[in-house]
């Protein structure tokens, strides 16, 4: 019996062509290593836009929070903090995002 990724709900094969045709292809991808480096590079790529853009919404964050304790605005900033398209509002008030 070959390995077999698919299963129904009881553990048995798939009975389907469609479904042994499919699990035959996932195999074959496994098995790739080309395509499974090309994956994996493309993976990280996404990881690091990920990162880079968390790290920008926190530096935008604190550019709207230094932007309002200088004008003592504190109702504003204390909103900010729990209602995100308030905060979005402001942020293109003072001009940090577009």
């Amino acid at each position: 019996m070959a390995f077999c990724l698919c299963t129904n709900f009881d553990g048995r094969e798939p009975e389907s062509q469609l479904a042994k045709d499919i699990d035959r292809k996932v195999l074959e991808a496994r098995n790739n290593k080309q395509w499974r480096r090309e994956y994996m590079s493309y993976q990280m790529e996404l990881d690091k836009q990920f990162r880079n853009g968390r790290e920008e919404e926190r530096r935008n964050i604190n550019k709207l929070n230094k932007a309002l304790l200088s004008e003592k605005k504190y109702e504003e900033l204390e909103k900010s903090t729990s209602d995100e398209e308030y905060q979005r509002e402001l942020m293109k008030k003072y001009k940090i995002i577009e």
